[in-house]
């Protein structure tokens, strides 16, 4: 890990020493512990939404409760028609940043990725001494080798911040299985959820006779599911799609009008959302060769440099995969 990211220090727990300082119970064999960083992803991406309308009013707009039904490609012209469920819209551009749901406008992708039915709770912390870090502090509970469940605490002026536990996935019926290619987020799957629902009492509860009667206990205050995105070769989809890819052609091809992706994540948006999206803005400018100086959310220098190229979906990436791969994996 030094070698690809010097600057985090990791410090490694043996069993005895792990328990002390996190305050686990004898099932936890060990720790490793490094800075992280957690966020509360809707609060970022709405204020950062809020504060685009405010400097571009006249240029942005957010249109809610308005899918795309279909788009088609003008045969006399370089722009798309995009026909969704309050009108139709002219574009030059289309990016498709819809994650697991890729396919419904993109049906060549049928083939290339699917949904996965994923799991989150929001819980009491009752009594643990993590009451006292106000949020300041993250969690993994790892128990394989792809296996873990992932944990942050909301900051509280009293240290009750809700728990909020995800994960499990691999948990359910037949080991996850039957979470592939579900597109049903109304529901939970009960055997995920009560995987969840047992993290703290059992990881992290505290001796007997260290609780006292009058402390809140933990509960389960609620939980969801949603839809992630799996793709063949378990990595993100970002460039610039072709009519074949499309499925949109026409007599007439321009590089001022074309169909862009930024999706399929694999469940791991927090890592890999903000600079793809960042990577994919500078394709459509068509600044890939520009030295771009550092900036906030942007690492600076020109998009080679940055970018894995591991990452762009071509035509022969696209050919190369096919999402009944995925069966070697599982």
């Amino acid at each position: 890990m030094k070698g690809l990211l010097p600057e985090c220090e990791v410090k490694v727990f043996q069993a005895a020493e792990a328990r002390k300082q996190f305050s686990t119970s004898n099932t936890v064999v060990g720790a490793l512990s490094y800075e992280a960083g957690a966020i509360w992803p809707y609060r970022f991406v709405t204020a950062m939404w809020n504060t685009l309308l405010q400097e571009y009013p006249n240029q942005l707009t957010i249109e809610t409760n308005t899918p795309v039904v279909s788009v088609e490609k003008e045969s006399a012209g370089n722009a798309y028609t995009v026909y969704t469920n309050r009108g139709i819209i002219h574009c030059t551009h289309i990016a498709h940043a819809t994650n697991a749901w890729m396919s419904h406008l993109l049906p060549s992708f049928k083939t290339k990725a699917t949904g996965v039915r994923a799991h989150m709770s929001a819980q009491n912390p009752g009594h643990h001494s993590y009451q006292t870090f106000h949020g300041d502090r993250s969690w993994s509970i790892i128990y394989g080798e792809n296996d873990y469940d992932y944990m942050t605490q909301r900051p509280s002026a009293k240290g009750m911040g809700d728990i909020m536990l995800g994960g499990g996935t691999f948990r359910s019926k037949d080991n996850g299985i039957n979470q592939i290619g579900v597109w049903d987020d109304s529901c939970i799957d009960a055997l995920t959820s009560a995987h969840l629902a047992g993290i703290l009492p059992v990881v992290f509860s505290p001796d007997k006779e260290a609780r006292k009667p009058e402390q809140q206990e933990r509960f389960l205050q609620q939980h969801w599911s949603g839809i992630i995105a799996l793709t063949a070769d378990s990595l993100p989809f970002v460039g610039k799609l072709d009519g074949r890819l499309s499925g949109r052609k026409s007599q007439r091809h321009s590089a001022d009008s074309s169909e862009w992706i930024s999706a399929g994540y694999n469940g791991q948006g927090m890592v890999f959302a903000w600079l793809c999206g960042t990577a994919l803005a500078v394709m459509i400018m068509g600044l890939e060769e520009e030295s771009i100086p550092a900036s906030p959310g942007y690492p600076g220098g020109i998009l080679s440099e940055w970018f894995p190229k591991e990452l762009l979906l071509d035509g022969k990436r696209f050919d190369r995969i096919d999402i009944l791969d995925l069966a070697d994996q599982l």
